[in-house]
């Protein structure tokens, strides 16, 4: 499969040997089934590629001209992962993809600069991870099983990754706390909704 694409925080070509399953193979007709089940027709045409890797991951890839977005999750992700889970990861890169490349772009000349505009940069590279965290519900997917598949990417990378990863991003750890204050705030705001829209509807009726 020829995929021109730019994945991540870097621009990469199409590499012959990523091991891209075939057409006929379960897991990626999985990741598909988890991808259709989104709500993402709003963004255009997003294709989803798994490939063969012992690394459980899952990176956006940004089309160009007529090339499709794509996304991209290893074996190891796909196999790892309920299909709740699958579905979280994979609106998390949707959002990523539907934020542009334009941003990411922008995000790596500052990050290959110096001084406070790479600072900038890496506060905002990991401000998006956040943002992407919470907005996965846009298409459809639930916050829990986001933090349940969190609990499945690897603590440790492999060296070439480990350092860029740590900065552009937050801590695992972070992320699945900061979805757990969402989803507790969430229940709470609902539960002082519920006596507020009622106190209303009775008001109403006694202004009848």
């Amino acid at each position: 499969m020829e995929v021109a694409i730019r994945t991540g925080m870097h621009r990469l070509t199409p590499d012959p040997t990523l091991g891209v399953v075939a057409d006929d193979d379960s897991r990626l007709h999985k990741a598909k089934l988890a991808l259709f089940e989104l709500s993402a027709s709003g963004i255009g045409p997003v294709e989803v590629v798994v490939y063969e890797s012992s690394i459980p991951e899952c990176k956006p890839g940004y089309g160009g001209g007529r090339t499709m977005h794509a996304i991209f999750a290893s074996t190891a992700l796909v196999e790892g992962l309920a299909h709740d889970e699958l579905k979280a990861m994979l609106a998390h890169q949707l959002v990523h993809i539907e934020r542009g490349q334009g941003i990411n772009d922008r995000l790596n000349e500052a990050l290959a600069s110096g001084g406070i505009r790479r600072t900038a940069g890496l506060a905002v590279s990991r401000h998006l991870e956040h943002v992407a965290d919470r907005d996965i519900q846009r298409f459809g997917a639930d916050p829990s099983a986001l933090a349940a598949a969190l609990k499945h990417l690897p603590r440790d990378r492999p060296d070439s990754l480990r350092e860029h990863f740590a900065k552009t991003h937050p801590s695992t750890s972070a992320r699945e706390r900061r979805i757990k204050i969402r989803s507790v705030a969430r229940q709470v705001g609902l539960r002082l909704a519920r006596p507020i829209q009622k106190a209303s509807t009775l008001k109403g009726r006694a202004i009848d």
